[in-house]
């Protein structure tokens, strides 16, 4: 669920998403120190002198999945995507890659999300101690 959607993209174009702060940090801490939350459920984990990057996809039956994408930025968390399902999918970030030491390509929804999504390859880039996204190609796999 991004704040920006295909409809106003332009490739190319670099966007500046919103952070929300992670309500409760001490939660997300005790999950992010638990051994079997970890191996089953975080996808993607870098950290970098900077930043952490962290990638959770909580694949369980259609309508009990979730995926959270979540950064922590001078020592406080803040989540920037959030994939939910619907009937026809469900659609975390996937194809997580990094490029450089703060920049990352990753293909997420940004489109009609709630139904059966349209994908966007994307680079993420954290080098400002935020997060700007650079629109890259339409990506109508799944």
């Amino acid at each position: 669920m991004l704040d920006i959607t295909a409809d106003n993209f332009t490739e190319g174009k670099i966007y500046t998403l919103n952070l929300k702060p992670v309500a409760d940090e001490t939660a997300l801490t005790t999950l992010l120190n638990n051994p079997m939350f970890v191996q089953e459920f975080i996808d993607s984990d870098y950290t970098t002198a900077r930043f952490r990057f962290i990638n959770i996809i909580m694949s369980q039956s259609l309508y009990d999945s979730a995926g959270f994408a979540l950064v922590q930025l001078n020592e406080h968390w803040y989540w920037f995507y959030q994939a939910g399902v619907s009937s026809k999918g469900f659609l975390p970030m996937f194809a997580l890659s990094q490029s450089s030491d703060t920049q990352y390509t990753a293909t997420l929804c940004v489109s009609d999300c709630s139904w059966w999504g349209i994908n966007a390859h994307v680079l993420l880039d954290f080098a400002q101690q935020q997060l700007t996204l650079q629109y890259l190609t339409d990506d109508y796999y799944r």
